[in-house]
């Protein structure tokens, strides 16, 4: 997955890693449908963020409005929302329109 060769979440990075779900929707989909992902997902979106090239804290700082212990939750929460309720959509919205909503949302 593109997430791990190029950890800059730059708009392109993020358009390509939804253009792989969305072709894989039927097996994500099916990973949602017999087990609860949440958890594991979370921690993807959490380590994935941490481990990035992106200097995440100094970021939520400017974003968000409260300490870092929250902002980090409202963060990786924020992300899991998005592209779980894309998925169980059905994929309806374009990799670029999902890009568009999750970068307008959190701080990358």
């Amino acid at each position: 997955m593109i997430l791990a060769e190029d950890l800059t979440f730059q708009e392109q990075v993020l358009h390509k890693a939804f253009e792989d779900i969305k072709s894989n929707y039927q097996t994500w989909q099916l990973l949602m449908e017999y087990g609860d992902l949440s958890p594991l997902f979370k921690l993807f979106i959490k380590d994935t963020v941490t481990y990035s090239d992106i200097d995440l804290m100094n970021q939520l700082a400017r974003h968000y409005s409260v300490s870092e212990k929250f902002s980090s939750d409202i963060y990786v929460s924020t992300i899991h929302s998005v592209l779980l309720t894309w998925i169980r959509g059905g994929c309806q919205e374009s990799p670029k329109e999902i890009t568009k909503i999750l970068l307008d949302s959190v701080p990358f």
